[in-house]
């Protein structure tokens, strides 16, 4: 069962998609290994095969200070194993300066962090995330199949 994609039809099992789904996940914001307050307007992905497309607009639902790196936990499925996946985006909407970093899907887990781009290098830090603000973003990363 599937779609058949090749040139002889029924010749072969790598050419035929039979791994569809999507549907809505719950991004976890945490700061270390504290979980930062959140309302989640939207959180939906799309998976085909390996690839997994996600996408969420969370805001910030609390005041607390927190002191470690924004990291989103509660992928739909657990990034691949052996896997170094960096790409999509981060918007952290601000008051002040915006922060916009890309995605470290995290082999062998559930989560993301987001890493800034630049000389620093360095991960985002919570306080970017304020409170009664949004953070937009989108990705894609491999699974195991």
């Amino acid at each position: 069962h599937g779609v058949d994609f090749s040139a002889t039809a029924g010749s072969g099992t790598s050419e035929l998609l039979d791994d569809y789904e999507e549907g809505s996940w719950t991004p976890v914001t945490k700061s270390g290994t504290s979980t930062i307050a959140t309302s989640i307007g939207y959180a939906k992905y799309v998976k085909i095969g390996a690839l997994v497309y996600v996408t969420a607009f969370v805001a910030r639902a609390d005041g607390t200070s927190f002191t470690g790196d924004v990291i989103v936990h509660g992928l739909p499925f657990q990034v691949a194993a052996g896997s170094a996946q960096v790409n999509g985006s981060i918007w952290f909407d601000t008051t002040g300066t915006d922060e916009v970093a890309t995605n470290y899907f995290v082999a062998s887990t559930s989560l993301f962090q987001a890493k800034k781009v630049g000389a620093s290098g360095d991960y985002v830090p919570a306080d970017k995330f304020q409170n009664g603000r949004p953070y937009y973003m989108s990705g894609v990363y491999n699974v195991a199949i």
